[in-house]
């Protein structure tokens, strides 16, 4: 009986760099693709998406649409300045805000809610603010 598979293609491993492997598996901040839904008003028809890499990224994004919006509100201020709780107003004026990450390990997304929300994007910017 020969294993005679020794030096048989070694190449399994190229071009994972890319990829999303197994190495952040377990990490609570991993690269998970990260989906957040909003809706703005009553209607169904308001409702948006927006898909980020990771909950990192997702977090920015919401913060960086409540800037937006408050720039649109008061356009002759040259830097807004805004604290954690019109943050919390800005998130509870939307009938619906959700996030969904995917779990590597399961490949489901699983469903955070708004509370889950409030409580990542202040974590996010006190890390932010150091």
């Amino acid at each position: 009986g020969g294993g005679g598979r020794e030096g048989a293609g070694g190449h399994a491993l190229t071009g994972t760099s890319g990829a999303r492997g197994s190495a952040q598996d377990g990490a609570p901040h991993g690269d998970k693709h990260t989906i957040v839904l909003l809706q703005s008003g009553p209607h169904p028809s308001s409702r948006t998406y927006m898909d980020f890499q990771s909950i990192a990224e997702a977090l920015d994004g919401l913060c960086g649409l409540f800037e937006k919006k408050l720039k649109e509100l008061n356009p002759q201020v040259p830097k807004i300045t805004y604290d954690i709780q019109d943050l919390y107003n800005f998130i509870d004026t939307h009938a619906e805000v959700a996030v969904l990450a995917l779990e590597s390990a399961s490949g489901t997304y699983v469903p955070y809610n708004k509370e889950w929300v409030k409580k990542k994007v202040y974590q996010h910017l006190k890390r932010q603010a150091r």
